[in-house]
């Protein structure tokens, strides 16, 4: 009686992995990602069973559970990123234009927007706040259009990386070309460059008509004086 007592308290104990845990950890994660039974397999299952087992979507969990994955992480198999644009407004939410591409000709590849992240100069890791991605689900040799965002203006250090959890492995993008910050003093308003990424400079830049008093009547600023 006593070990049949502790062997149900045992089994009680014990996580109910099922036929999709990739969908179990979806739900537990709360990504609102829906799983297909078939796109639950190989690195994405084992993936999903180790988020199960610890049963919490901590960042150290993501991290360790990449192991189960892919071998201890490194660049995937899978999705690849394709960096167009990163860009910080002058409300200080830095954006990054990405597409997510599924090289394999055989098989969908699940997209999972909540593991995109980005890891600053310091090393520090930050997960997306806002923004999505075209689509739930990439077909083979498909892609998808995705705009991750991320409240930055009290961030310390600048962004470096994008980093996105692949079914647990880590595949990066560089953003060499992520804004060192804002647009909106006399010097960045009159360096010639667009320090806040968008497609505007200096006096055509509406955030800086309000530091500027001698811009050309031929400018943005200009014509609104």
């Amino acid at each position: 009686m006593a070990v049949a007592l502790v062997m149900a308290s045992l089994a009680s104990g014990c996580r109910d992995l099922g036929d999709n845990p990739c969908a179990e950890a979806a739900a537990l994660c709360a990504t609102g990602v829906d799983v297909p039974d078939s796109a639950c397999a190989g690195d994405e299952r084992a993936y999903a069973e180790c988020v199960l087992d610890r049963d919490d979507c901590s960042m150290t969990t993501l991290t360790v559970c990449a192991g189960a994955g892919a071998g201890g992480g490194g660049d995937a198999t899978g999705m690849t990123l394709e960096v167009h644009q990163a860009s910080l407004d002058s409300n200080g939410y830095f954006t990054v234009e990405v597409d997510l591409v599924n090289p394999s000709m055989d098989r969908t590849a699940v997209v999972a927007v909540t593991e995109f992240f980005v890891e600053d100069a310091a090393g520090g890791l930050h997960r997306r706040e806002f923004g999505g991605c075209g689509a739930d689900a990439v077909a083979p040799g498909g892609r998808t259009s995705c705009n991750p965002s991320w409240t930055w203006r009290d961030q310390p250090a600048t962004p470096a990386l994008l980093v996105y959890l692949d079914g647990g492995r880590r595949v990066e993008a560089g953003l060499s070309s992520a804004p060192s910050g804002l647009e909106d003093t006399a010097a960045t308003c009159a360096d010639g460059i667009s320090n806040d990424g968008d497609a505007y400079v200096d006096c055509d830049d509406y955030d800086c008509c309000d530091v500027r008093t001698d811009c050309p009547p031929t400018s943005s600023c200009g014509q609104l004086d």
